[in-house]
């Protein structure tokens, strides 16, 4: 199960809601840059941080990013910052490497990783997505439209605090600016001369005889119909998949590991009359790691579930701690995600970010588990 890792600045503005104004003038035909605004905003799962994005994204120009606050738990180290663009609707089509132990992301809707320095201070520029360098589950991003990135943190450094942070912006044309004009001297007034008499209009006048006429012909076929489109309610896992649990080290009574699991994907191509009014949930259960003779239960391997194509009517389950946390893990059934009868339809991308916590003393070894993730109806 894989865990992972991973231009010049325009007006920008700390993103939460409050707006920003800036003028634009004109000087002699020059188009002049408007003066950058910013508003300081906390964020939500952590009022600790702050957030600032570029107010507008130009199109083809990186997006530019930065925060301050990001640190661990005991506040002596940056966090580890994964990046999503619009909550997971672009995937890469490049490698992102984790910043500190350089490991291969397998999870392509993380666009980037980022470490924050010491006092949890960051700053980034993303890629602006393009078809040369993204794949788009919804629509491309272009002149217009509302974008987002959203930042997480918590499993891909020890001792990190969970955090989802999301900020927003729009995407506008690259400007053009033009050649200078020279002012022209003002000429002398002249003298306004009399107003003369409105005419009366004049009747409209037939057209004339066409020098010649054609017909053409314009026909389409409906078919008959066979009642409404059905198709399957499926779910699917990239072949191979599997999480390399990275270790973070020994966190006071425990040896920390974390990963993300790989996308889930849930398509429902069912029609409203099969699927009644209903919609589908989805679930995970874990077997016990074993390692040779030594094994540790599954209730040590805990998560913390995403929808990574949100929309209304889909929402993930809640996080589960492990045992040395005082829960249950995922010996037991957790729910990934659910969707009622509003947001079943379509494709939809799932995730989860793994925590791994076990006793010290724990037996060396490579342990392996294996994860199930069942897909059912819902009434």
């Amino acid at each position: 199960m894989a865990a992972t890792a991973v231009a010049p600045r325009r007006r920008s503005r700390w993103v939460t809601g409050m707006a920003a104004a800036a003028a634009v003038t004109t000087v002699f035909g020059f188009l002049t840059a408007p003066v950058a605004t910013a508003a300081t905003v906390p964020g939500t799962s952590d009022p600790a941080v702050t957030i600032t994005i570029d107010d507008e994204v130009t199109v083809g120009e990186p997006i530019t990013v930065s925060g301050t606050g990001w640190t661990t738990q005991a506040g002596d180290a940056g966090s580890v910052i994964a990046f999503k663009l619009d909550d997971g609707g672009i995937s890469t089509t490049g490698t992102v490497t984790h910043p500190v132990t350089g490991a291969a992301q397998g999870n392509k809707t993380i666009w980037a990783i980022a470490a924050a320095a010491p006092d949890g201070s960051f700053s980034i520029d993303l890629p602006f997505p393009t078809s040369a360098n993204a794949t788009f589950t919804g629509t491309p991003w272009d002149v217009g439209s509302p974008v987002s990135v959203r930042m997480l943190t918590g499993s891909l450094t020890a001792g990190d605090v969970m955090r989802t942070e999301l900020v927003t912006s729009t995407v506008v044309p690259a400007g053009t600016p033009t050649e200078p004009t020279e002012p022209t001297e003002p000429t002398e007034p002249t003298e306004p001369t009399e107003p003369t008499e409105p005419t009366e209009p004049t009747e409209p006048t037939q057209p004339g005889e066409p020098a010649g006429s054609t017909a053409i012909t314009i026909s389409a076929v409906v078919e008959e119909s066979t009642g409404p489109v059905d198709g399957p309610l499926s779910l699917t896992v990239d072949q191979g998949a599997a999480v390399q649990l990275t270790a973070d080290g020994q966190q006071g009574d425990r040896l920390a590991f974390s990963g993300l699991l790989p996308a889930v994907e849930v398509n429902d191509a069912r029609s409203e009359e099969t699927a009644a009014g209903g919609g589908w949930a989805v679930s995970a259960q874990a077997g016990a790691f074993a390692a040779g003779e030594a094994s540790v239960g599954a209730d040590h391997l805990a998560w913390t579930p995403e929808v990574l194509t949100p929309r209304a009517g889909v929402t993930a389950g809640a996080a589960v701690a492990g045992a040395l946390d005082g829960g249950a893990g995922l010996a037991q059934p957790a729910c990934l995600a659910k969707a009622d009868s509003s947001g079943r339809a379509g494709l939809t991308q799932l995730g989860a970010q793994l925590a791994w916590d076990v006793p010290v003393d724990t037996a060396a070894g490579e342990y392996t588990s294996t994860l199930t993730v069942s897909l059912f109806p819902t009434d």
